[in-house]
């Protein structure tokens, strides 16, 4: 016995009409009388009396009618309880080098029954996993957006990051400045675009006349500090989101590094996490209070 028969039996059940029947669930009265019929075979006895005045409810058929539609209502509820928690948990894809976690943290401070689950992948990914609703949005900085034209998708701001130069103290002694550090150590970086990479080159250079050939892409914001104090490279991070260590050295960089960090979705995308995080977003930066500080 299938939930189908089920819906088509109450519907004939309730309007005691098959064709009003019929056109309420938009079949056939052919189609409903079939499968009523069907439903009647499997449960082994007749549901309704069948005259030429109409049609009504035998006395099994009331009794299966008050059944049914018990179960059809602890389906029903069941469905919206595991669509509610579905709705409890908001999915969010971090990309590049930016990790907002006092925005995150700011959010899930407003919103504690919320389970929030990030992923770390490059911006391709990512918008593969926002079509597929792997997750209900990403951040990404502005700058490896600028080609992006996914139908359906939408952007909003939530803030600026600040970025600092870092890398570690040896090195600056080791090489005497920090132009000259850029100039012979590779960028640290997570982000694999290459947008961000000659991004970064073309601001580097109009700060230091000096730029970069090698980039290391790394997987983790701790692979990069700890590449950094090993003076295996540079990076450049977000100060409003670092962890300064031991022997480090960082070294603001002004407008030129100052990034929009985006809050990217799709349209179709109808988790209720995701609109409050929207509403939680559209308030803040109408208060002109900083999601990052």
């Amino acid at each position: 016995m299938d939930l189908i028969k089920l819906k088509y039996f109450i519907a004939a059940a309730e309007l005691l009409n098959f064709s009003k029947a019929a056109e309420a669930c938009n079949i056939t009265q052919t189609a409903i009388g079939k499968y009523i019929n069907k439903l009647e075979n499997e449960i082994g006895c007749s549901l309704f009396y069948r005259t030429n005045k109409g049609v009504s409810l035998t006395e099994a058929g009331e009794k299966f009618y008050s059944g049914v539609k018990e179960i059809t209502r602890q389906y029903e509820d069941l469905l919206k309880q595991i669509e509610n928690e579905k709705d409890k948990i908001l999915r969010i894809g971090i990309g590049g080098d930016y990790l907002p976690v006092n925005f995150l943290k700011k959010y899930k401070a407003m919103n504690r029954g919320i389970s929030l689950e990030v992923e770390f992948k490059d911006k391709d990914q990512l918008i593969n996993m926002l079509e597929r609703e792997s997750i209900d949005a990403m951040i990404i900085p502005d700058v490896t957006m600028l080609s992006e034209n996914t139908i359906g998708i939408e952007k909003v701001e939530i803030g600026a990051a600040h970025d600092v130069l870092c890398c570690s103290q040896e090195s600056v002694i080791k090489y005497g400045s920090v132009g000259k550090v850029i100039e012979n150590l590779p960028l640290i970086t997570k982000a694999v675009e290459s947008e961000y990479h000659e991004y970064c080159r073309e601001n580097l250079k109009s700060i230091y006349n000096s730029t970069f050939s090698d980039v290391r892409v790394v997987d983790t914001v701790s692979n990069q500090t700890t590449l950094i104090a090993l003076g295996q490279g540079f990076a450049i991070m977000p100060k409003e989101e670092m962890t300064p260590i031991e022997d480090m050295y960082m070294e603001g960089l002004g407008e030129r590094f100052t990034e929009i960090l985006l809050l990217v979705y799709m349209s179709k995308n109808k988790n209720q996490s995701l609109r409050d995080l929207l509403k939680f977003v559209s308030k803040s930066n109408s208060d002109g209070e900083s999601l990052f500080g």
